[in-house]
This record gives C-alpha cells, structure tokens and sequence, in this order.
C-alpha cells in the first residue's frame, strides 16, 4: 500500500470521530432565597421516597383503593403517556440501530421472452425464451463522519427518559382530579 492510501485511510478514521455537535451547557438559573409573595411560606422539600404507583396508601382510604387501579386501565391521559413513552422507546432503538451495520439478501427469478420481429436477432440461433436469475446481497454501513448517528442516539435516550416518568404522572394527576 503506497502512502497516499494509508494517508487517505488515517484521515477517514480521524474525521470519524468528528462531532460538530456543541456539548450542552445548562444556562446558570438565579433562585432567590424568598420572593415577595410568599410570606410564610417555605421552598418546597420534595420527598421522593414514596413510590408514585402507590402514593394513595398513604391516605389510607378504602374508596381511593378501589378508585386507583381504575386510572391505569379507564383514564386516556394514562393510555397516551404510556402511547408517547412507548414511541420513544421505539425511536431510541431505531436511532441506536444506526450504529450497526445492515444486511440484507434478495433473489428474482423470471421467464422472459423474445418478439420473433426483434431487430437485430439472429434467425433461429437465439432462444425465444430466456430464463432471468438474480442473486444479491447488499451490506451497508452509514460511517458517522459529523456524529448525526451518535446525536440522533443522544436525543432518543433524552426523549426516552423524559418519557419515562408521564405515565405516572399522568396517574397522579388523574388520581387527584377524581377526588
């Protein structure tokens, strides 16, 4: 191999590597200790050790026992969150899948004929029908060159995630709405 192939094959693997996506900076958000409005009140302290699937237990009230499994199988807003966490989920594996090449096989077979009237056809040497056989196998690869791939990975996992919690709190907030 002369050097210009091997220079060619170095630059190829090192644009690869290439991303001209900008990394994510979050924006530097000022909280205030207190506001005007809030007299008394206090910043909330959210406790996130109660299980959102079983909050209700804690009011200890039969009616809302039996009211709760209802939500999950009756509520549409339940059913739509579920719908968009599952698209996500869809889309991340169809954005990962990128990563990997395909492969993929074809075979046609066909019976063709000839016209008797065809110009430039040699009297009764050529057949008038001809049998047509086709094989292929395509192997493809998308190399990631500007990170499209590995961005569009990136924003299925975020989209994912982000969908991941709407089914509950579609839950929650359907539960309060009954009461």
């Amino acid at each position: 191999m002369d050097k210009r192939r091997i220079m060619v094959a170095v630059a190829g693997a090192w644009l690869a590597g290439c991303s001209f996506a900008p990394a994510y900076q979050v924006p530097a958000t000022p909280i205030p200790a207190t506001y005007k409005e809030a007299g008394s009140w206090q910043i909330a302290q959210p406790v996130d050790r109660i299980e959102r699937d079983v909050w209700w237990k804690v009011h200890r009230d039969p009616e809302l026992d039996r009211l709760e499994p209802l939500v999950a199988t009756a509520n549409p807003d339940v059913r739509a969150a579920i719908a968009r966490h599952d698209e996500a989920m869809a889309y991340e594996r169809q954005a990962e899948s990128g990563l990997y090449p395909t492969l993929g096989a074809d075979a046609q077979v066909s019976r063709n004929g000839q016209s008797e009237r065809r110009p430039l056809r040699f009297g009764a040497v050529q057949p008038s029908t001809y049998d047509a056989k086709l094989a292929e196998l395509v192997f493809d690869y998308d190399l990631d060159l500007w990170g499209k791939v590995r961005n569009a990975l990136a924003a299925g996992k975020a989209q994912s995630e982000a969908a991941a919690a709407d089914p509950a709190s579609e839950a929650v907030r359907a539960t309060v709405a009954v009461r």
